[in-house]
């Protein structure tokens, strides 16, 4: 009887943390934030370059474009 208790705990231990790993691992990817200041952009929409501005990337997607964006 002992035997079989001792048994069933290995096999439930072994078990959570074999797949009890991979529900961690689905939740949201973290996506890192980067912070491009003085920096010239050409928007793609007009001829003019938009000069001196600072630009917040979230991953690879631009978020925002604008003077200022380090203070807030």
């Amino acid at each position: 009887m002992t035997h079989k208790l001792i048994d069933s705990a290995g096999i439930l231990l072994v078990t959570l943390l074999a797949f009890g790993q991979p529900a961690i691992a689905q939740d949201e990817p973290v996506v890192y934030q980067t912070l491009f200041t003085n920096v010239n952009v050409f928007d793609g929409k007009s001829e003019k370059l938009i000069m001196d501005h600072d630009v917040l990337a979230d991953g690879n997607l631009i978020n925002k474009i604008g003077k200022g964006l380090w203070t807030n």
